[in-house]
């Protein structure tokens, strides 16, 4: 809780972090109203698809679901 920080956007590697920090950093994330995304695998395929999901979003050619 004390360690999330105030960053603009929330990647959770789910296959690499607990259930209890996902859900205790889910909970922060959406009580101080900081996008998160749910990330299955941690590999560098994985990390490109959903920067660029995100990228779209602020550029506003696409919805992103977080």
């Amino acid at each position: 809780k004390k360690k999330l920080g105030t960053p603009d956007y929330l990647l959770l590697f789910t296959s690499t972090v607990s259930h209890k920090m996902m859900l205790s950093a889910s909970k922060e994330a959406k009580r101080n109203n900081i996008p998160i995304a749910y990330v299955p695998s941690s590999s560098a395929s994985a990390l490109h698809s959903v920067l660029a999901d995100c990228c779209a979003a602020v550029r506003g050619e696409c919805a992103f679901n977080a």
